[in-house]
């Protein structure tokens, strides 16, 4: 068995502790002068800390913003302002406030010590607000300044298209689609380097109705993985990646569209259906004979358990995209890139698309709350549901998800 690859790579289906969201609305910040249209730092609201058994703990800190009469909360985490100073200091490195340190991390004691943890936020809401009080206006409207304070999204780094937001993937996405992952981990680190690749795990992309029933993106209610990792063949909600936090394990999520006259057809639907009945539960499994017998040609024992693209593989065959002779086992996530060296032998004329990443950010003027220029005369009742934060009921369906599994029998 070699297990150990995947155990290395990651056990991720953890839960974020210390998870409070602030709910504060219009009333809890004070009137906005007529005059304030620049970009201000308000405060600390709050800090949660993140938790994985593989990347390890960190905390973030929930900075409250405010432009002219609106406010909103952001998330960063440490090493985030670490990197958003560095990029100031390479534009703006006369500016005092820029060029003053950030607060120390103190690594033995920051995620220990609560009054550490109080003692710094307040420190890095202070840093900001001077950044954003004596930087000129290119600077504190710039695209990293924007990107940073919850007002946009960077291009990432080697991408040549820009991501699509999550709560678009119907756009752009079909069931059937490749999902590649780049794991912050040192296995897949090492995994890429030696396959020669710029991801370590993939999963198949489906679109599941109000039945939890695979089905086309036009006839979708949510949209999750099929993978195969340490804990087996599941289906992970994208809404649980969002919630949960699982994003944060990796340096990117991309997903390739698969090309061809069957994307999304009534036909390919029932097919991918018929085969998540067929594999959800099965176990992970990667062994040496799996390894050495890869690339001959006869048949394959499935019922044992996958590994993750040889799961992606079986189900490509179920839809007659790969040819059936050549074992699943003899596919790799590195076969799936872009950067693949081999190209796989699809039928029907198929082709992969570009690598797209997927933003599972959600931007921090999703929450924005209008702040009047006057004091309110009405009270918090007379407000009602229209103007308090975090109104949208985008996360209502969260208690209905599950929190790792399968989705039902009846995908």
């Amino acid at each position: 068995m070699l297990n150990w690859i995947e155990a290395g790579r990651r056990v991720r289906r953890q839960t974020v502790t210390d998870e409070r969201q602030p709910t504060p609305s219009p009333m809890d910040a004070p009137p906005a002068p007529a005059s304030s249209a620049r970009l201000q730092c308000l405060g600390i609201v709050d800090t949660r800390k993140i938790e994985f058994s593989q990347t390890g703990a960190y905390v973030e800190y929930g900075m409250n913003m405010r432009h002219g009469e609106h406010t909103w909360v952001f998330w960063r985490r440490y090493r985030e302002y670490a990197r958003f100073r560095a990029r100031l200091l390479a534009h703006a490195p006369s500016v005092p406030s820029v060029a003053t340190p950030l607060p120390p991390k103190h690594m033995a004691r920051h995620l220990r010590s609560d009054v550490a943890v109080r003692l710094r936020s307040a420190k890095l809401a202070e840093w900001l607000a001077r950044v954003l009080d004596e930087a000129g206006d290119a600077l504190v409207y710039s695209a990293d300044t924007l990107a940073f304070v919850g007002l946009g999204s960077l291009l990432p780094e080697g991408s040549q298209l820009p991501p699509i937001h999550v709560s678009m993937l119907h756009s752009v996405a079909e069931s059937g689609d490749v999902v590649l992952f780049r794991t912050k981990a040192t296995v897949p680190a090492i995994q890429r380097v030696i396959t020669n690749s710029a991801w370590d795990h993939v999963g198949i992309l489906v679109f599941t109705d109000r039945l939890s029933a695979v089905c086309a993106a036009a006839d979708a209610h949510q949209c999750g993985f099929i993978e195969c990792d340490i804990n087996g063949c599941r289906y992970y909600p994208v809404k649980s990646y969002e919630v949960q936090h699982w994003h944060l394990q990796y340096a990117d999520i991309a997903v390739r569209q698969l090309q061809w006259d069957g994307r999304g057809a009534p036909e390919t639907i029932m097919k991918l259906r018929e085969w998540c009945h067929s594999v959800l539960g099965k176990p992970y499994q990667l062994t040496l004979s799996k390894i050495l017998n890869g690339r001959s040609i006869g048949p394959e024992n499935v019922d044992q358990g996958f590994f993750c693209s040889e799961l992606l593989a079986h189900a490509w065959k179920a839809i007659d995209i790969l040819p059936a002779e050549h074992p699943s086992s003899g596919y790799w996530p590195v076969d799936f890139g872009a950067s693949a060296s081999r190209k796989l032998p699809l039928r029907h004329k198929a082709t992969l698309g570009d690598e797209i990443s997927i933003d599972f950010r959600t931007p921090a003027v999703a929450n924005l709350c209008h702040v009047p220029t006057r004091p309110p005369r009405l009270n918090r009742a007379a407000l009602g549901g229209s103007g308090e934060w975090g109104s949208s009921d985008e996360n209502s369906d969260c208690s209905d998800m599950s929190s790792g599994g399968a989705p039902s029998d009846q995908c």
